[in-house]
């Protein structure tokens, strides 16, 4: 499925691939440990790519709780991908 005048794309060797797949897995299953306002403001922030202000105004909570609430929630997945 080579597109014409573009260089053929790189293919991942098939580990890199399950490791890719693994890897995810571990940290969708971290995140479902969160509590759900931790999970909500991490996925809005990083899947939805919102900011902490829309975040606020989705959630109800102040923006300097969606921080705190983004900080905390990524602090305990480091803590659980270590």
């Amino acid at each position: 499925d080579q597109v014409p005048g573009q260089p053929d794309a790189p293919h991942p060797a098939p580990g890199e691939t399950a490791d890719g797949r693994e890897q995810a897995l571990r940290v969708r299953t971290a995140l479902g440990r969160l509590p759900a306002p931790q999970q909500e403001a991490i996925r809005l922030k990083f899947q939805e790519g919102m900011s902490y202000r829309q975040i606020a105004s989705i959630t109800g909570h102040s923006v300097s709780n969606v921080g705190f609430l983004i900080h905390v929630g990524l602090k305990a997945l480091k803590g659980e991908m270590a």
